[in-house]
């Protein structure tokens, strides 16, 4: 295996120049009254021992919660939520109006720039356009498009073009583009701002994701401070799940405490499962309750502004941690060795709670990694950017945003960190 970096085409373990206040698409926590969790969005939080809390709720969840089958890890419910950054985090001038700036990836010359920019599908006038305005020096190139010809551009040009962009993290809005959370109707509201036929024109697709990287387009069509803060904050929500574990009397818990026990001590999971079960109709406890220090304090938070760059191998590695974890960056070069020698490959249906998923392309390469929760739940970060949270999300919908994926692989931690 040649474990690359993390992110669709490119990676996202190396830091980028990006706005570092860019909305929302660590080492130790902070103290409670500094680090401050994602406002969630649209869903009933049911608490341990079926006390049931909504926090903040704007928008009705998706779904409604469906409690699965028994399985070795007990029942899960869980249901749709939508994280954006905390109140006050984002600010009219995160609205970026600036000319964008696109690194050409792999170009040296003009020539290879108009090669890019044709086999991209842009007609002559276009391509022109834009390579009058592509400057290469030091071995690379960089373009600043004309705001006509990324207004105009459509949405098959548009997706070649910024899927090439995207293995370049010099162009952050590409390679980790807003996202258009699947049955949120909130991002139609960009429509007020900046008109129907530009929003659909502005959209590209990676896989089944539906995406958008002309930030500065929408930003440029705002009028108002309140406009500006719309944008930012419908750009920012991002898809996640909820879940809970559902206990009734009459449920075995010795399968539950060798699938668990791994996240918790022991000696403080057996009481809890048991008051759980001994609850009229059943208990609920909130998954992140069974988390490990490390998960459970990052679980629907952004990274908070000036931390170093957390990505997802970083995230996925560290996921067992009961003290602080170094700050150092977890790269390409990084995880092989670490895999191969503090972890052990597990048969995919043999896979348990917390181990490590790799997503390989064609050629072997990691280009992400998740822990496996239980059933198809992963905890993940998709992305060292901090506009993209810590959260549960499905299998499926985790590998919609690394469409190059085409093998998954587990791999089972030896020896757990003491605590």
């Amino acid at each position: 295996m040649a474990p690359k970096a993390d992110s669709p085409k490119h990676g996202d373990d190396a830091p980028t120049p990006s706005p570092q206040n860019a909305p929302a698409s660590a080492n130790s926590p902070a103290p409670p009254r500094f680090r401050r969790r994602a406002v969630v969005v649209g869903a009933l939080i049911l608490a341990s021992v079926g006390v049931a809390a909504v926090l903040a709720p704007r928008l009705a969840a998706r779904q409604e919660p469906n409690e699965t089958p028994l399985r070795d890890w007990g029942r899960l419910t869980r249901v749709q939520l939508f994280l954006e950054q905390p109140p006050g985090n984002i600010a009219p001038t995160d609205c970026l109006t600036r000319d964008p700036e696109w690194a050409l990836p792999d170009v040296r010359t003009p020539s290879q720039a108009w090669g890019l920019f044709r086999s991209a599908g842009l007609d002559d006038d276009d391509a022109q356009a834009l390579l009058d305005r592509t400057r290469c020096e030091a071995g690379s190139c960089r373009t600043i498009p004309p705001a006509a010809v990324v207004e105009g551009l459509g949405s098959d040009a548009r997706g070649h073009l910024y899927e090439q962009l995207a293995r370049s993290p010099e162009n952050p809005f590409h390679a980790f583009p807003f996202t258009r959370p699947a049955g949120e109707a909130r991002w139609s509201g960009l429509a007020s701002i900046v008109g129907t036929p530009l929003l659909t024109r502005l959209e590209w697709r990676r896989g089944n994701q539906v995406q958008i990287s002309d930030f500065e387009v929408l930003c440029r069509a705002a009028d108002t401070d309140g406009e500006r803060i719309l944008i930012s904050e419908t750009l920012s929500r991002m898809s996640a799940m909820m879940a809970w574990l559902t206990l009734h009397e009459d449920d075995p818990l010795d399968p539950l405490m060798r699938y668990w026990s791994r996240g918790a001590r022991t000696r403080d999971l057996r009481p809890i499962l048991e008051a759980m079960a001994r609850v009229p109709g059943g208990g609920r406890l909130d998954i992140m309750h069974l988390l490990p220090p490390f998960a459970r304090r990052r679980l629907n938070t952004f990274p908070q502004p000036g931390d170093p760059p957390r990505n997802c191998f970083w995230s996925a590695l560290h996921f067992f941690d009961v003290t602080a974890p170094p700050d150092a960056v977890i790269g390409e070069v990084e995880l092989r060795p670490i895999i191969e020698r503090d972890y052990e490959p597990v048969g995919w249906d043999s896979r348990g709670f917390g181990d490590v998923i790799l997503f390989l392309d064609r050629r072997g390469g990691a280009i992400h990694a998740a822990n496996h929760i239980a059933g198809d739940l992963v905890f993940t970060k998709n992305g060292y950017h901090e506009r993209r949270p810590w959260a549960l999300l499905p299998l499926s919908e985790v590998r919609d945003i690394y469409p190059e994926t085409t093998d998954l692989r587990a791999f089972h931690l030896r020896a757990l960190p003491s605590r």
